[in-house]
């Protein structure tokens, strides 16, 4: 069967049928979106891009300012009270 026969039939499904091919085919297609992640997983193929987020995510969880001694410093250097850092 070809694409242009496949798109022939559903153009002809009723309305209920439409539906129903709709859902099945959602589903479907996650689930084997799905097994290509595993696989791309076993493969170390997203190691990279997991890798980055995760030195992304360290990032945003970083103090802006160190630790509290460096609070400290920043705010003697500045003259800027204590109370002015928040995390």
């Amino acid at each position: 069967m070809t694409i242009a026969e496949i798109e022939k039939a559903i153009t002809e499904l009723s309305k209920q049928d439409l539906i129903r091919f709709s859902e099945w085919f959602d589903e479907y297609y996650n689930e084997m979106w799905d097994k290509q992640i595993e696989e791309d997983v076993k493969l170390g193929k997203l190691d990279a891009l997991l890798a980055e987020v995760d030195e992304g995510y360290k990032q945003l969880n970083k103090p802006k300012f160190g630790s509290a001694k460096g609070k400290i410093k920043f705010a003697i250097d500045f003259n800027a009270p204590l109370t002015d850092f928040h995390e």
